[in-house]
C-alpha cells in the first residue's frame, strides 16, 4: 500500500471510531486549528473562544486574527450562557480546548453545542492530549473535533494534526457565508449550495482541504499513518496511566494544609466535577498553588520549588516522566493587559503550579511532593 493509500485509510479508520464523516490531516494540531477558522470566518466576522486555550491558540485568536480583520471574543469556558451571551450577528463558530491551558477542567460540550445550534453555528473542539476513544467530542454533538498527535504522544517531535467533521450540519442554514457564498478562490463554487447531497453535509471538510490546504501546505511525514497505528494503543495507556496518577496526587495535594487551591476536575470540589463524571476523562495535568500569606507567597512557592525533586519545565508538556512548571509571570501571552480580560486568567494565577504525572507510580510523586512541602 502506497503512502497516500495509507493515509486515507488512516483517515476512514478515525471516522469510523468518532463516527465522522470526513478527515483532513495536518502537520501540526496548530496548523489544523489555524486553517479551521480561516475556513469559516474572514475579515469583519467574529469567533466565540472559551478562554482557556492553549498559548499558541491563545496568541493566534487574540492577535493573528485581530491583524486579519476577525475578532475573537474570550469567554469562560465553564460557563455556556457566557458562550451565548457573546455571540453577534457576525459570529461564525464556537471554539472551546478539552485540556485547557493554565487550569484543568472538564467542559459542558453537550450544552455548549446546542446553544451554538439553536444560533445556526458550528462547535469546534479542540481534543489536545486527550485520544478521541475517551473523549468524543461527537458523542455530545460538537460539529468539528480536532486532534493534535503531539500532544497525545507526548512528544513534540512529532508532530501531526488532524480535522474531523461529522457531517450532520445543514450548511445551507448556518450562519457561516463562506460556504454559502461563491467562494473566488474555487472557480465561484458555492460549497453548500453546488455540491452533491452527500457533499453538501461536509462543505466545511471540502473548503479546508480544497482551498486552505491547498494554499497552506501542511503535509505529514511520508511515515505517519504507520507511526500512529503502530503505537496508538500504547499512547492511549499511556494517557490513562498519567491521568490515574494524577487523581491520586490531586487527592494528596487537596488533603494538604500546605497548599492553598487545587484544580482538578475529579475532585468534588471542583466546579467541573460533574462533567469528569459524565466524560471519566480530562486533562491529565494539576493546578495548585502553595497556601502562604500573600506578603510571603514567592518565598514559599520558591522555597517549594527548589527542594522539589522533579524535573521543571518551561511549559505545559506531558512527558513518561513527571514535570512541574512554576508559573512566575505572564510570559508571551500577556494576561494582565489592562486593555484586555481574559476571563479564566486572573491575577491568583502568578506562582501557580502545574504538575504533569508521568508514569512513574502515583506514590513515588506523592513522596516527593510530600518531602518538598515538609520543608516550607
Amino acid at each position: 500500500m502506497d503512502n497516500k493509500a495509507e493515509l486515507e485509510a488512516f483517515k476512514n479508520n478515525i471516522c469510523k471510531l468518532t463516527g465522522g464523516a470526513k478527515a483532513v490531516l495536518f502537520n501540526s494540531g496548530m496548523n489544523a486549528i489555524i486553517q479551521t477558522i480561516l475556513t469559516l470566518a474572514r475579515a469583519g466576522d467574529e469567533v466565540v473562544v472559551g478562554s482557556n486555550v492553549r498559548a499558541s491558540a491563545y496568541n493566534f485568536f487574540k492577535f493573528l486574527l485581530k491583524d486579519i480583520g476577525i475578532t475573537a471574543n474570550f469567554v469562560f469556558s465553564s460557563d455556556p450562557l457566557e458562550f451565548e451571551a457573546a455571540i453577534s450577528p457576525a459570529t461564525r463558530c464556537i471554539f472551546i480546548d478539552l485540556e485547557g491551558s493554565m487550569r484543568p477542567e472538564a467542559v459542558n460540550i453537550r450544552k455548549i453545542a446546542d446553544m451554538a445550534h439553536r444560533a445556526k453555528l458550528p462547535l469546534v473542539v479542540d481534543n489536545g492530549g486527550i485520544p478521541v476513544s475517551c473523549i468524543n467530542p461527537f458523542d455530545y454533538n460538537a460539529d468539528i473535533a480536532i486532534l493534535d498527535f503531539s500532544f497525545l504522544f507526548a512528544d513534540p517531535s512529532f508532530s501531526g494534526g488532524m480535522v474531523i467533521e461529522r457531517g450532520k450540519i445543514d450548511w445551507r442554514i448556518f450562519n457561516v457565508p463562506l460556504l454559502k457564498a461563491g467562494d473566488s478562490c474555487c472557480h465561484g463554487i458555492r460549497w453548500a449550495f453546488d455540491m452533491s447531497a452527500e457533499d453538501s453535509s461536509i462543505a466545511f471538510s471540502w473548503r479546508l482541504e480544497s482551498v486552505m490546504k491547498t494554499i497552506f501546505g501542511s503535509d505529514v511525514e511520508k511515515n505517519f499513518a504507520n507511526i500512529i497505528t503502530a503505537n496508538i494503543d500504547e499512547v492511549i495507556g499511556n494517557y490513562k496511566k498519567r491521568l490515574e496518577n494524577a487523581v491520586k496526587i490531586a487527592e494528596f495535594l487537596n488533603s494538604s494544609d500546605k497548599i492553598g487551591w487545587v484544580e482538578f476536575p475529579a475532585l468534588k470540589s471542583s466546579s467541573s466535577y460533574e462533567f469528569f463524571e459524565e466524560q471519566k476523562y480530562c486533562a491529565a495535568y494539576i493546578s495548585f498553588a502553595i497556601r502562604s500569606d500573600k506578603n510571603d507567597y514567592e518565598t514559599a512557592a520558591k522555597a517549594f520549588c527548589d527542594s522539589l525533586d522533579i524535573e521543571k519545565c518551561s511549559k505545559k508538556t506531558y512527558s513518561n516522566k513527571t514535570l512541574i512548571n512554576y508559573y512566575q509571570g505572564f510570559g508571551h501571552h500577556s494576561y494582565r493587559d489592562e486593555n484586555y480580560s481574559n476571563p479564566d486568567m486572573s491575577e491568583d494565577l502568578f506562582g501557580m503550579f502545574r504538575l504533569f504525572p508521568g508514569l512513574e507510580d502515583a506514590d513515588l510523586i506523592i513522596k516527593k511532593l510530600s518531602d518538598a512541602l515538609d520543608r516550607i
